[in-house]
Formats: C-alpha cells, structure tokens, sequence
C-alpha cells in the first residue's frame, strides 16, 4: 500500500502536468492539418496562413492571415487579407481557444466606424486531444445600425460546428433571433431561425446525412403591397445506397400572402424533390465540374476578361450527365398546397428501366414507341375548378384539353408513359396519346 501512493501521485502529477503540453502539442498538428486541407480548396473557401504559432507549456498565441476566395471579393467588393489571433489555453484532455481581428481591413474599418469599436463577432471553440473539434461563431445584436439610410437590426446569431479531425463528420447547430431592416421604402422583417445538420463529407461539396433550416416568419413591406411567409421549413437528405447515392430535399410554408396574386390565401404548401439511385463518382466529378467553371467566371470578372464559352463547359458536363442516366434512377417532383381554402396538387415520376445515352435521346421523337421502353414516366394533377376558371386564359386552355377530366369540384390529369400507356384510367396507344395532344394545341 506504501508503494501504490508514491505512484498514484507520480502519475497524478504526469497527468496534470504532462497533459496540458501534450494537448497543446496534438492541438497545433491538427491546427496546421485543418488548414492544409482547407487550402486544397482556396478556390472555393479561400486561403489560410500561419503568420506565427507561439506554444507555451499551459497557452499558446497565434496568428493568421485569410485571403477569401474570388467570389468573397466580388460580393463585398472586397480583396483585402483579414488578419486574426487567437489565444488558447491547455486542458488535460485538449485545449479551449478564442479569436479576435488583428490589423487592418475593410470589416475591422467597419467596426471602428459604425459600431463604436465594439467586434459584435466572437470566434470561438475547443480541440480535443482525441482528435475532436468544435467551433462557435457568435453575434451580438446590433440596433439601429443606419447603412446608406437604412436602419438594420440584427439579432443575437450562433453557429456551431463539430467535427473530427479529418474533417468528414460534421455535427451543426444555431440560429438566430428576429431581426429587421427598414428605409424609406419599406420594411423587411425575418423573425427566429434555428439549423440543424449531421452530415458527412464525400467529397469537397458533396455531403450525406441530415440537415434541416426553419424560419419563423418573413414578412415585406413595400408601396406595392405587403407579403409574409410563416412557418418556413427547408429538409434536406442524403445517403450511399453501394455505388449510387439517394437524395431528398423538402420545402414548406405553412401560410403565405402575396400582393396582388392570383389567389388570396396560401397554405399547407409542400414541395419536394427526390432523385434515387444517383451515381455516386458521377455526382462528385459533376460538382467538381460546377465548381471549377463557376470559379473561372469569377476569375474572368475579377479580371475584366470574357467569361469561358458556355458551350464549351456544358460539353465537358454531358458525359458525367450522361453516367447519371442508368438503370434504377428514380425521380420525383410533387408540389401541394391549399389555396384559398381547396387542395390542389401536381405530381412528376420518372423512373429508367434501361440506361440511356445521349445519342439516344433523339429517339424519343423519331421512336417514342422504343424509347418508352427505357423509362417509366407518371404525371398527375388535381386543381381546384373554382380557381382555374377565375382565370379566363388559363381556364380555356384546361377545359378544352382533351388529356384534362373534368368534374364539379376540380380538373384532374392522370397519365402514365411506358410500355403501357394510360390516360385518366384508360388504355391507348402513344399514337392516339399524339393525336389527343396535337389536337388540343391551338392552331393559327
């Protein structure tokens, strides 16, 4: 027993003493792994340097310089490099640390002139020495702040991110309270928003998992009417299935008001959107594609120089497109809504039986009867009679069309295209589907 103390108290003292300069050792090589990788994507994200690291025993000070990428630039009219500092102080198990701008800049400027000096921004966070890391971004409110005669309030704001170190899990969190602008024009009101997201990165900017953004209320003021939108929810889903990937995003209002629109009340309104059996290499090369040409717009602008042809980049994307279109993908579009007070809805399924090509595509006009073997497509409709015939243009259209059924309370559409063709429960072949269409297009 004699013996065990001494050593209890040995290691006690390599843990409280040798802890803190171990974490503060794990938290700079991950500090510089973090900005090494996030320098692969300067393009996009911009660019971080290490000016100075100074690790100490229990604390360390460092500095850096951001260079933010094109776009940053050409949004805020800004290219000047933001400086910042950050202190941090060793823990046993990792290290908690704090940000503040350091030298000057546009933003830094900003401050000075309108906000009294006082840095409404506070960056914050902690790195664990297991490999963790979280970073909270923090803003104060500001009141009444007057711009170009403008007179904004912005609200208390927090984000949160977690992740590991290799960046590939990523835990977010925050929102924000209500806030407004006003002028003399008019008034825009944004009231409380919260996110949330677990998400996984397969690459640059493509990312599975959940995330999910709810907006409160937006409301607009303005001499040609006034507008608002409560209960704003936007979903978004994502995850591998082997090699293809299945996504869903999700959108909906709860009420909604427009000035002057063809309908005085909104509700309930829900779109969605699905794509299943995506390919999953295809997607990563076709964002990379996105990325890289909205990147060379930017630079042409930021240079005074033309754009790149577009014909030329949507070129280098068809033979990604064209890896998209196989077996097994699936899409859906469904948008439903109750206005004033009667549900309406419309619906699109498309669905590949076989892979297509692009030099098959043609062939949906010159052989419709075997390139409907290659794909299943649904369209359904259900509108609300009342509201299609108070509208004098679009209700002739409607109650011509020989593909619409009519009945006392709403127009509804229900076709299916494939092997097998259906219009609104009755069979028939594409060329008296072709016959209907054409004889429901207006004629000069």
């Amino acid at each position: 027993m004699k013996k065990i103390v001494p050593i209890a108290i040995l290691l006690l003292l390599i843990v409280f003493v040798g802890g803190p300069y171990y974490s503060g050792k794990v938290a700079e090589t991950e500090t510089k792994k973090i900005i090494e990788q996030l320098n692969h994507s300067s393009s996009e994200y911009g660019a971080t340097e290490v000016l100075s690291y100074e690790r100490g025993v229990r604390s360390t000070h460092a500095k850096y310089r951001y260079t933010p990428p094109p776009a940053f630039a050409m949004l805020f009219d800004n290219t000047q490099n933001i400086d910042f500092s950050c202190n941090s102080s060793h823990g046993i198990t990792g290290i908690d640390y704090d940000c503040k701008l350091d030298g000057e800049s546009a933003y830094s400027d900003f401050v000075k002139e309108k906000l009294n000096g006082n840095d409404p921004v506070s960056l914050y966070g902690s790195v664990s020495a297991f490999g963790g890391i979280t970073q909270n971004i923090s803003l104060d409110a500001i009141t009444d702040l007057e711009i170009d005669g403008e007179k904004i309030t912005l609200p208390t704001a927090n984000i949160a991110v977690s992740t590991d170190s290799n960046m590939q899990q990523f835990d977010v969190s925050g929102g924000s309270e209500a806030f407004s602008v006003t002028s003399d024009n008019g008034s825009l009101s944004i009231g409380k928003m919260t996110l949330d997201g677990d998400l996984t990165r397969l690459e640059e900017q493509l990312f599975t998992g959940d995330f999910k953004m709810e907006l409160e209320q937006l409301s607009m003021q303005s001499p040609e009417g006034n507008s608002s939108f409560k209960a704003i929810s936007m979903t978004t889903k994502a995850e591998e299935k082997g090699e293809n990937l299945n996504s869903s995003a999700r959108i909906s209002v709860a009420e909604m008001t427009i000035p002057n629109g063809l309908v005085n009340s909104v509700e309930d309104l829900v779109f969605s959107f699905v794509a299943n059996g995506l390919d999953t290499q295809a997607m990563i090369e076709y964002q990379a594609l996105m990325s890289d040409m909205q990147r060379d717009i930017l630079l042409a602008v930021e240079n005074n120089q033309e754009p790149p042809e577009s014909t030329m980049q949507m070129a280098a994307a068809l033979p990604i497109i064209e890896r998209m279109m196989k077996a097994g993908l699936e899409l859906n579009a469904k948008l439903d809504a109750t206005l004033d007070g009667e549900a309406n809805g419309a619906e699109l399924d498309i669905k590949l039986l076989d892979k297509l090509t692009m030099a098959q595509l043609p062939s949906f006009m010159s052989q419709p009867d075997v390139a409907l073997k290659k794909v299943k497509i649904g369209v359904t409709a259900a509108l609300d009679k009342k509201l299609i015939d108070a509208q004098p243009m679009v209700a002739g259209m409607v109650s011509q069309s020989p593909l619409v059924k009519a009945s006392t309370d709403q127009y509804s559409l229900n076709l299916a295209l494939g092997e097998k063709i259906e219009l609104n429960g009755k069979a028939m072949t594409f060329q008296e589907l072709q016959m209907l269409v054409l004889s429901s297009m207006p004629t000069q």
